[in-house]
């Protein structure tokens, strides 16, 4: 299962003093489909091409949807085979099926900034391995 939302809030959290150690650590307790999903969100090579779409409300929102489903979205925006309303509706479409929160977390990858506090740098530092 994707801890996603857990990790995220995580850094979201991290203050003070010793909050970069912090973030370091929530980032190495990260699985493979949030790494991908913050690749994703950091990379400059990924660009989606998508600045406004409807997010949906939290009654649209339904939970149990497959992060597959998500990712197959990502990977079509950034090679260009959805563009205009096409992808702002794919993106609408998709993001109703999770449950509200984690659409509104899945809604930053698009935006390309997740709000961690934290730089590339220390992402791949913490992903050395």
């Amino acid at each position: 299962m994707c801890n996603f939302v857990e990790v995220i809030k995580k850094c979201e959290h991290a203050t003070g003093s010793g909050a970069k150690k912090t973030i370091q650590s929530a980032l190495e307790m990260a699985d493979l489909t949030t790494r991908q999903l913050i690749i994703y969100a950091i990379s400059p090579y990924a660009v989606f091409g998508v600045k406004q779409f409807q997010m949906p409300t939290a009654k649209q929102c339904v939970a149990g949807g497959d992060i597959n489903k998500f990712l197959n979205l990502l990977d079509a925006l950034a090679s260009r085979i959805l563009t205009g309303d096409a992808a702002r509706n794919a993106v609408s479409t998709t993001l109703a099926e999770y449950d509200f929160e984690l659409a509104t977390y899945l809604a930053r990858v698009i935006d390309k900034d997740l709000r961690l506090g934290a730089s590339a740098t220390t992402i791949n530092k913490a992903w050395a391995d």
